[in-house]
């Protein structure tokens, strides 16, 4: 499951988007001292998933729109359209090799 973070002011997009991808699932979190609140898009990556979520990032890259990628702790930012489908295979790759060691063990 990967987390993609927005601003709130982009509600109205982020409505379009997830209306179009049944797959996602939309929070709105609360930021402590004054810090804008934030939109998480959660997302259960999966090969099915990785085209509809490169759009939706790359919808926001194209819109010069706040977006941040979250997976497992680790935030990814400075996403560009040359590299969204790179970095969402690999993280599909991490988290499959990691479900396959759990069923092993």
């Amino acid at each position: 499951m990967i987390c993609i973070e927005v601003l709130s002011e982009d509600r109205k997009m982020v409505n379009e988007l997830v209306k179009e991808n049944t797959h996602i699932q939309c929070l709105v979190g609360h930021k402590f001292q004054g810090d804008p609140e934030m939109i998480q898009l959660l997302i259960d990556l999966s090969k099915v998933a990785i085209p509809a979520v490169a759009g939706v990032v790359v919808a926001f890259i194209n819109s010069k729109k706040h977006i941040v990628i979250k997976h497992k702790g680790i935030e990814i930012k400075g996403i560009d359209e040359k590299n969204i489908l790179e970095i969402l295979e690999k993280l599909y790759e991490v988290d499959r090799a990691e479900k396959n060691v759990r069923k092993k063990g």
